[in-house]
């Protein structure tokens, strides 16, 4: 399990990557892992478009 600090540097990289921008398409390689009624297609469908507003942790 990652510890605090090795989390906190990949949410501070993610961000300056990521937040803000939109998402042109999702690749579902395990669809187990999507929670029910959605179904993977649907999933992805439902993302792409969207904006990443900003990545946090938990925990």
């Amino acid at each position: 399990m990652p510890e605090l600090p090795e989390v906190e540097t990949v949410v501070r990289t993610l961000n300056r990557l990521v937040a803000g921008k939109t998402i042109e398409r999702v690749s579902v390689m395990l669809p187990r892992i999507i929670q029910r009624p959605a179904e993977p297609d649907a999933f992805a469908a439902a993302l792409a478009g969207q904006t990443i507003q900003g990545i946090e942790r938990r925990g």
